[in-house]
């Protein structure tokens, strides 16, 4: 099984952060994919693996490279 978090950033970020969030991202757990949709500066979509990863991996991960996040639940 797979899930998916949607990081919708408050304002666009550099390429270089987003770099940054999506390597530190894919260190967590093989089961990581993080990836942007090309020339989106805000939007992150991140898959993983609920058995080994939890939400709030992602989020410690998110928060380790300087970001301020948070869930949203829908």
């Amino acid at each position: 099984m797979i899930s998916d978090i949607l990081v919708l950033f408050s304002a666009p970020q550099s390429e270089l952060d987003m770099s940054r969030a999506i390597s530190r991202l894919m260190e967590i757990d093989t089961s990581v994919l993080a990836h942007r949709k090309e020339g989106s500066e805000r939007l992150l979509l991140v898959k993983f693996s609920p058995q080994t990863v939890s939400p709030n991996a992602i989020l410690q991960a998110l928060r380790g490279v300087g970001f301020t996040v948070s869930i949203a639940g829908g």
